[in-house]
């Protein structure tokens, strides 16, 4: 059967394929399947970053007379055409080893796609299943059918190759709900285009959104059959039902509608993961990823080996179960020897030390050589000295740990089994063999106060010599399979429902505090999309000596709750930023917005806000601020610090990061 396999435009930046478009190709091949595979988040990305297209949006944009028309753009209109228009030019710059691995041209580079990007997400609407109102949404917004740039890069790009195919079978691969959308609309394209074929769907992005839009009968108008759970053997066995050499209904996993009724899942058989061959990346667009070498990214297990912690869904928890350390081996081997790519990222929620072992010895046996990272887990092991010297040689120069909270009262709570002393023990280990440490994080925990989320920033920042990248991932989730959702008592809290729907808490002893602050704080200062992008794995195997100078955190201010001395401060106003002032014709009242480009944010500023911004343009520092006639300049300043409107100078290595006092009282508050 003649397939193609596709991943559907999402809201990241392509780096490298994502791992379920290797693995399900090489399955549908050795079924005896022809496939194609269309990586469209690469395709149409360099597509709607065309000079050309950003143009229209901007056109369209200061073509409105209507006030209220108007003011919905005003807050695109704050990103600078100049970023946004860079963003071919920078993606170039991505690719190409000489400004990638120069650390001032690849943040200049990635800024300005990070301004695309943004731009793009406020002219393409996002849909969350865990929203009440998530199917309304959806439905009316796909039943518009209004003009899309994404689709339309399908008519030029697609449309000629799909037909001297002649697909039979779309396959669409749907690992995030960010993708359900755009993976409806590529489905309705390809039933337009070729009326014969059929389309099928999955990915945890669909399976997770299960009981409120596969049970629903109108999301087969759109996409006729849809896989739940693992595709390595349902997707082959589907194809091979399709041209009449088994029956449908034995397809494990499968959602299909007949006579507008929608029928379930016969069974749901557990694919074996030792069954699966290695991955195949022939085929993929390598040459439009924005990274300047091949990186392989492999799921080798499914759910969590530790599936404890009390804020992860049953998704990631649940159900373990991995490919066995030989033939993880053997499909690294095949990767790097064969098929030509030697950089690795194990993207699993935790990967075992016994396969990393495993991987470490076989690499340096038989003289493999290679270059990867994994997300692993702070426990005891990574304390011997032993054990990372010998995945530092075997080709380990970094690990990604999950560290979530600098206090051990709050990781208590996760029942995250980390244990801050024996990590203080583990920094060390690896910072003797060169191993690069980066860690994820996140606030809002429902146990957590908010000097106790200023604490974990103190401990990143205390130890900025021995943990290269900090992760800030967001404010806590509160999902329906999280256990937190399922046991409040236990954690203090009660859910609620904010106005759209989306469930989070309260707790019970009064003592909550607005999130959103830090949040916007840390994401200026946010490592996450080095890690996410691999610019962390290559940059480690390239150029070690300069990876200290693409994290935020050593390059721009601390948060003032860090150096609180505004009146000290030199104060600049990024060259990435943006601002736009937008009067209503109507009213007569004006809004002013500023971009953030660091952590690709919009802020709305008050004529107050502007009078500083516009104090600092002139050259004006923190004690000419603090000198206006404003009772809340101290306050606004330090908003307009923390969130990145501003910046101060980085932290030398001579800085202090608290007085004696507040370290006496942070170690306090740590134990």
């Amino acid at each position: 059967m003649r397939i193609a396999l596709c991943y559907p435009p999402d809201a990241t930046v392509p780096t490298a394929p994502f791992g379920s478009i290797p693995l399900l190709q090489a399955c549908l091949k050795r079924a005896g399947n022809q496939v194609v595979p269309l990586d469209l988040a690469a395709i149409t990305f360099h597509w709607v970053i065309r000079h050309e297209i950003l143009a229209q949006f901007y056109a369209y944009a200061a073509a409105q007379t209507d006030p209220d028309v108007r003011a919905g753009f005003a807050r695109l209109l704050a990103i600078p055409e100049e970023m946004v228009f860079g963003a071919e030019q920078a993606a170039r710059d991505l690719r190409d080893p000489k400004t990638y691995f120069d650390p001032l041209h690849m943040r200049a580079a990635w800024q300005r796609i990070h301004a695309v990007v943004e731009l793009l997400s406020l002219i393409r609407p996002r849909f969350d299943p865990r929203n009440k109102t998530f199917t309304r949404e959806l439905f009316a917004h796909l039943e518009e059918d209004v003009p899309d740039k994404w689709v339309e890069s399908y008519e030029l790009l697609l449309l000629e190759q799909m037909k001297q195919f002649g697909p039979e079978l779309v396959a669409i691969t749907v690992p995030f709900s960010t993708q359900i959308a755009p993976a409806m609309k590529l489905a309705r394209w390809m039933h337009r285009r070729f009326p014969g074929c059929k389309v099928v769907a999955g990915g945890t992005g669909l399976s997770d959104a299960e009981n409120v839009l596969l049970k629903d009968a109108r999301f087969y108008d759109y996409i006729d059959y849809v896989c739940v759970g693992d595709g390595e053997e349902a997707l082959p066995e589907l194809a091979a039902a399709l041209e009449g050499k088994g029956d449908i209904a034995n397809v494990p996993g499968l959602f299909r509608r007949i006579e507008g009724a929608v029928v379930p899942p016969g069974n749901r058989r557990v694919a074996s993961m030792d069954a699966s061959p290695t991955p195949d990346f022939s085929g993929l667009p390598f040459d439009l990823y924005l990274a300047p070498e091949k990186i392989a990214i492999l799921a080798t297990s499914r759910g969590c080996y530790y599936g404890k912690c009390t804020f992860c869904p049953e998704s990631f928890r649940l159900r373990y179960r991995r490919r066995s350390s030989p033939s993880v081996w053997a499909d690294v081997k095949n990767i790097a020897v064969e098929q030509g790519i030697s950089n690795f990222m194990f993207w699993d929620p935790l990967t075992p030390p016994g396969m990393l072992t495993e991987i470490s010895e076989r690499s340096k046996e038989e003289g493999v050589e290679i270059n990867w990272t994994a997300e692993v887990k702070f426990e005891h092991i990574y304390s011997d000295p032993e054990y990372v010297r010998t995945l530092s040689e075997g080709g380990c120069r970094y690990l990604q740990f999950g560290f979530e909270s600098g206090v051990q009262h709050v990781l208590d709570a996760m029942d995250k089994g980390n244990d801050l002393q024996e990590i203080d023990t583990i920094l060390d280990r690896l910072a003797e063999v060169n191993i690069h440490t980066g860690v994820f994080f996140f606030v809002g925990f429902p146990t957590e106060l908010e000097d106790e989320a200023r604490e974990t920033w103190r401990y990143l920042v205390r130890n900025r010599d021995r943990i290269t990248f900090a992760g800030y991932i967001g404010t806590f989730g509160m999902g329906h399979d999280v256990p937190v959702f399922k046991n409040p008592d236990r954690f203090g809290i009660e859910v609620v429902y904010t106005p759209a729907g989306d469930p989070t808490y309260r707790r019970k002893d009064g003592l909550d505090w607005e999130h959103e602050y830090l949040n916007q704080t840390y994401r200026v200062r946010n490592d996450l999309y080095l890690i996410e992008s691999c610019t962390a794995l290559l940059y480690v195997r390239r150029k070690p000596d300069l990876v200290m100078q693409l994290s935020p955190r050593m390059h721009m201010g601390p948060p003032v709750f860090i150096r609180p001395a505004l009146e000290r401060e030199r104060l600049t106003i990024p060259a990435s930023n943006g601002f736009h002032t937008e009067k209503n014709r109507k009213t007569g009242e004006s809004r002013s917005y500023g971009f953030v480009a660091r952590s690709s944010t919009i802020h709305e500023l008050a004529a107050e806000d502007m009078a500083v911004v516009e104090l600092v343009r002139r050259g004006g520092h923190g004690a000419d601020v603090l000198a206006l006639p404003d009772p809340a300049v101290r306050e606004r300043l330090t908003r307009l610090i923390d969130f990145g409107v501003l910046e101060t100078p980085a932290m030398g290595p001579d800085d202090t990061v608290v007085g004696e006092a507040q370290r006496r009282a942070s170690a306090a508050l740590a134990s």
